[in-house]
């Protein structure tokens, strides 16, 4: 009997060894460890081609891998301007798939796409340019080809297409074109990671698109205390061609033409700064520069950032001729921060 019952325990155990290796092998075989390397991944448009990415994701066999793109990001100037993941990954399987979604401000439309993408044929060229890349030093890369970072970057064109490249960031390889599906969407792709909108974002892709594509030609005036002189002045406009005064150029005010989302204004003395960030609400933005822009009047478009002979308090307006429009603050309250300024500030 205790005989039988050893022969049945003994038994058991050699199952469970049997399925244990295996496991082990089917793992080895699976893990593949000369087909893994280093890699990032980006998208970017067309020159011209205004877009906003949500989501652009190289995988391999569904597996997400690494960080995503920023949501955040308005794209149109080619190659200059490629939305890089926060990070690439390591020991990781080349992609075999991509999903991307996005929003055309030039076509006002948002397209969708999932496409297989020709894994043996990355990998052949991938191979090619570990080996030929100037990227790195050569005697480095021939010695480490899993740890040169080859990038993924999708192109978005017009019309829904989109081209992929594999690319050392000098020569860009095209391995496929892919052709995107007119979709409905709505502006809260583009939420952040708390689904947070707030007052200076537009409550939707038709308020959004004007913002970011409409243009309005204006000057910017200012106006402090006595003794206090502009000493910055910085525009992110909302299609996020940002612009800064540079300060040998304080007394020139040039001619504008985005939609500014806010305003960042510098003033003071050679002893003491002042400074506020003042925040436009959307859609009362947008609602004056068409209204003033309406106006059969020669005069320019002008937006008004006064402070008070007291210098506690800040009132923002956008004029032409007579008429004149007062833009509140986004938010409860407007800090006047101060600091004493540096040598070394530019």
């Amino acid at each position: 009997m205790f005989k039988n019952r050893a022969h049945v325990i003994n038994l058991i155990l050699g199952i469970i060894l049997i399925a244990v290796i295996i496991a082990n092998v089917n793992t080895v075989i699976n893990y593949r460890s000369s087909d893994r390397f280093e890699w990032s991944h980006g998208v970017y448009t067309t020159q011209g081609n205004t877009v906003q990415v949500a989501d652009c994701n190289f995988n391999f066999d569904k597996n997400s891998y690494g960080y995503a793109i920023s949501r955040t990001r308005i794209l149109n100037n080619g190659r200059e301007d490629i939305n890089f993941a926060e990070k690439g990954v390591e020991n990781k399987f080349y992609p075999n798939q991509l999903y991307i979604c996005w929003y055309s401000y030039t076509e006002k439309k948002f397209y969708e796409g999932n496409f297989d993408l020709p894994y043996n044929q990355i990998n052949r060229i991938a191979e090619q340019l570990r080996k030929t890349t100037n990227a790195y030093d050569l005697t480095y890369a021939r010695a480490n080809p899993n740890k040169i970072d080859l990038n993924f970057i999708a192109e978005v064109r017009p019309k829904g297409e989109v081209a992929v490249y594999i690319s050392d960031l000098q020569k860009y390889i095209e391995i496929g074109k892919y052709k995107a599906k007119s979709v409905q969407k709505t502006i809260e792709i583009f939420e952040d990671s708390n689904g947070a909108i707030g007052k200076t974002d537009p409550p939707n892709v038709a308020i959004k698109t004007a913002l970011v594509m409409e243009r309005y030609p204006y000057t910017i005036q200012t106006h402090f205390p006595a003794n206090l002189k502009l000493r910055g002045l910085s525009v992110d406009p909302y299609n996020q061609n940002n612009w800064k005064l540079e300060k040998n150029k304080l007394n020139t005010f040039p001619q504008l033409i985005n939609i500014p989302q806010s305003v960042g204004v510098t003033w003071g003395t050679d002893l003491k700064e002042y400074y506020v960030e003042y925040y436009f609400q959307a859609e009362e933005i947008l609602a004056a520069f068409r209204s003033l822009n309406a106006l059969s009047n020669s005069s320019d478009i002008k937006l008004m950032f006064d402070v008070n002979e007291k210098n506690d308090k800040v009132l923002v307006s956008l004029q032409r001729g007579n008429k004149s429009i007062k833009l509140n603050y986004a938010y409860d309250e407007l800090d006047i921060s101060d600091r004493i300024p540096q040598k070394d500030d530019e």
